[in-house]
């Protein structure tokens, strides 16, 4: 997990985007602590008679637009994408919808997102 400018951003979120490139045959994501804060530094490796151009650039710079899905600890997952520039909706495979009012609420057992709605896992 990096922290970039007050953002916490876990690596699997850049490569789920990077790997989707085909220009790209491997990638390594690392943060450095830079001028006070900590900036994400991606290293990429060119497939075959691929150059790296400003439109690949922008391709990485555009990302998923807010959109990725991520796996619970029970091995379920969840879509996650940005509503309206604001806020963080997140939804089930069972279609249960959620927005995020809070996010990494620092605990004694780890980070807490606080949703706005009650998500259970299937059984």
């Amino acid at each position: 997990m990096i922290k970039a400018s007050g953002v916490r951003v876990g690596t699997s979120e850049i490569y789920n985007v990077v790997e989707k490139l085909p220009e790209v045959a491997d990638s390594l994501a690392i943060g450095q602590n830079w001028a006070g804060d900590q900036r994400i530094i991606l290293f990429v490796k060119l497939s075959p008679n691929h150059k790296f151009t400003e439109e690949l650039k922008e391709k990485i710079k555009q990302g998923s637009d807010g959109v990725g899905d991520v796996m619970t600890l029970s091995g379920e997952k969840l879509h996650v994408a940005d509503h309206n520039g604001m806020h963080l909706m997140i939804r089930s495979n069972d279609d249960d919808m959620g927005m995020f009012n809070v996010s990494d609420v620092f605990s004694s057992n780890g980070v807490i997102h606080v949703v706005d709605n009650v998500m259970s896992p299937k059984e």
